[in-house]
């Protein structure tokens, strides 16, 4: 069981200068645009661990190698293999990030803070193969901002020409895929590049039109879909997609595309499918080079080294100086953790573990309780029905067997504002990943490490909480 307990106290911070020298003034730009209405706390920026601490060129993330290496250099992980250190390229984000050193921050300031740092750094480098972050941290906009802003507002012109066209993002489950597609669209409305960049969705059960980025490959393009329906294509076996237009989708995916791999923990056998074809594509040459990044909170370099795929070239972490602000607050909450004694027997186990949930939960907050199959999440949900009287808080069960509309009304009410009684939600695994979420109680089945890392991320997410004794809580799945 997961309880939320309070966080890090930011103190009173006045006055702001905010001026960023030329060189990436127009990243400032770009980002107030794709993001109007002011920065919020919550993406990239935070400290790596004290034994972790060393910096690549300013300091700003952290890149991790297995040997010690000078300052300004970042590391190259090699599966089997020394790791050899690489010079990181020079440029305008050290000397913006100088500057930033010396100024003042106020609150919303500082609220993004880190967010900016780990964007302009990947803005300034092009994205990293590999970047590891804790859940919450904002991995969506440092995956798709950067490179947009390469693409299409850079300020030298040989780097927008070489950028990558299409920006192909591969997700293990279609929720994530119709979250992250209605965030993407409102980043480039606001932008005001609805007209330059295309945004195409692959999912079973929705309309493409494969038309409109298969007669005009040189558009730039936002692909946004499920790994079962991207990695066919990539395979030349594209599902819902006729024969004769496998070579099509295989050849033009294949060339000239930013790959990210996000969520890599639920990719199951594509995550090496997805290593293995970055390493034939950089054996082979492809036409257009090709690149990919691969973000999790948990994911080792050794797990993208295939046969072909050897070397992870640029382990990106988060570096001392964005732990700062509104992020600082949410990596820092107070989570207690411990074990929930429930009955065993299969038939009474529902029962016991809603009796748990009731008896937990706290009137005006939020109770997550994640298992690790439907079956148990439906009989949870009908034995807290029982128990639940009117007034009492709202239930809601979320699964990936709802349809579309029904799932998309279920998100609704998940982000509106909490009852007096507050809410307990019963959830399967589709809570682990990419959904902004945040519980007061979180109630966990025995899962993988890197399934109860990302559940465990859902409490005390808007830290600091108001409560005084927080706490995560976890049991063993029942016997039949």
């Amino acid at each position: 069981m997961l309880e939320a307990g309070t966080g890090l106290d930011q103190g009173n911070q006045v006055g702001c200068v905010y001026c960023p020298p030329a060189g990436l003034r127009g990243l400032d730009q770009f980002e107030h645009r794709t993001q109007r209405g002011g920065p919020t706390a919550g993406a990239l920026g935070t400290r790596a661990p004290k034994a972790r601490r060393r910096f690549a060129g300013a300091g700003r993330f952290t890149v991790r190698a297995q040997r010690a290496r000078g300052p300004g250099t970042s590391s190259v992980a090699r599966c089997g293999a020394p790791h050899r250190p690489h010079k990181a390229p020079p440029g305008v984000a050290e000397r913006y990030l100088r500057t930033r050193r010396a100024v003042a921050w106020c609150r919303s300031c500082q609220a993004a803070a880190g967010r900016r740092h780990a964007r302009e750094r990947l803005a300034a480098e092009g994205l990293p193969e590999l970047l590891r972050v804790p859940t919450g941290a904002g991995k969506t906009a440092a995956g798709v901002l950067p490179w947009l802003w390469r693409r299409l507002e850079h300020p030298d012109a040989q780097v927008r020409a070489t950028e990558a066209r299409w920006l192909v993002f591969v997700l293990p489950l279609r929720s994530l895929v119709e979250q992250t597609a209605a965030v993407v669209r409102e980043w480039i409305a606001k932008a005001g590049l609805a007209g330059a960049v295309g945004v195409h969705v692959f999912m079973g059960g929705v309309d493409r039109d494969d038309d409109a980025w298969r007669m005009d490959p040189s558009r730039t393009a936002v692909f946004i879909g499920t790994q079962d329906m991207l990695l066919s294509r990539l395979l030349m076996r594209g599902y819902g997609e006729s024969r004769a237009q496998w070579p099509v989708s295989f050849g033009l995916l294949h060339s000239g595309v930013q790959f990210v791999f996000d969520e890599t923990q639920l990719m199951g056998p594509g995550l090496p499918t997805s290593a293995q074809l970055q390493g034939l594509r950089e054996q082979l040459v492809t036409g257009v080079p090709s690149r990919s990044i691969w973000m999790s909170a948990t994911l080792a370099p050794q797990e993208v080294c295939t046969p072909d795929h050897r070397e992870v070239r640029g382990v990106v972490e988060l570096g001392e100086d964005d732990r700062v602000g509104g992020l600082a607050v949410r990596l820092n909450a107070v989570r207690q953790v411990e074990r929930v004694e429930v009955p065993e027997p299969a038939a009474v186990y529902p029962a016991g573990v809603a009796q748990v949930l009731v008896t937990r939960h706290v009137p005006g907050t939020r109770t997550i309780a994640v298992f690790n199959t439907v079956e148990r999440a439906v009989a949870v949900q009908a034995a807290l029905a029982k128990l639940v009287r009117r007034g009492g808080p709202e239930l809601v069960l979320l699964h990936s067997r709802f349809r579309p509309p029904e799932r998309e009304n279920l998100m609704d009410e998940l982000r509106g504002p909490l009852s007096a009684a507050g809410q307990i939600v019963v959830s399967t695994q589709v809570l682990e990943a990419g959904v902004d979420l945040s519980s007061r109680v979180l109630f966990t089945e025995a899962a993988l490490f890197s399934s109860v890392v990302q559940r465990a991320g859902r409490c005390n997410r808007a830290a600091p909480s108001t409560c005084s004794t927080p706490s995560p809580a976890s049991t063993r799945p029942p016997r039949k």
